[in-house]
């Protein structure tokens, strides 16, 4: 009975090398867009959280990625909620510490103005191959010194 059981083993792994050898079974056929958008996302907001957790200011590039079978997706930051549509599919995300589109003055700020300032600020929109800039900046924050991310345009 072992000995059957082994052959049909190898029989099925022998079917399935055949088929990715063919490209019946190519990668892009079996992904999953919207599992992959949500990856994209969190790759991004954890990009975001470990650069504002080094407690540095820093510039990081960031480029918009496709998806398995080469369709774009649309990356939007919009009142520190990211999203990415591709594929027929939608993903959200947020990052723990926050990001923010609109440019820092280097003025000090409180807790009104910031929600304020992400409210009324543009939706940040890149597509696939776009890079994107995450900064750090220590910014004043209710008179306490705090690390905030921001995104803009890689010029």
């Amino acid at each position: 009975m072992d000995f059957i059981i082994s052959k049909v083993a190898m029989s099925v792994c022998g079917l399935l090398m055949v088929g990715v050898l063919s490209g019946c079974m190519d990668p892009a056929h079996l992904a999953d867009p919207g599992h992959e958008l949500d990856q994209i996302i969190g790759r991004f907001c954890d990009l975001v959280d470990r650069a504002v957790l080094s407690r540095s200011e820093c510039s990081l590039t960031w480029t918009v990625p496709c998806l398995a079978d080469g369709q774009d997706i649309e990356m939007t930051i919009s009142g520190g909620i990211v999203s990415a549509e591709g594929g027929g599919h939608r993903a959200y995300g947020k990052p723990v510490t926050g990001i923010h589109a609109w440019q820092h003055t280097g003025a000090a700020m409180n807790m009104t103005g910031l929600r304020l300032l992400d409210s009324s600020s543009e939706d940040f929109v890149v597509i696939s191959g776009e890079p994107l800039i995450v900064s750090t900046e220590l910014v004043l924050l209710e008179n306490q010194p705090n690390f905030l991310a921001f995104v803009q345009r890689a010029f």
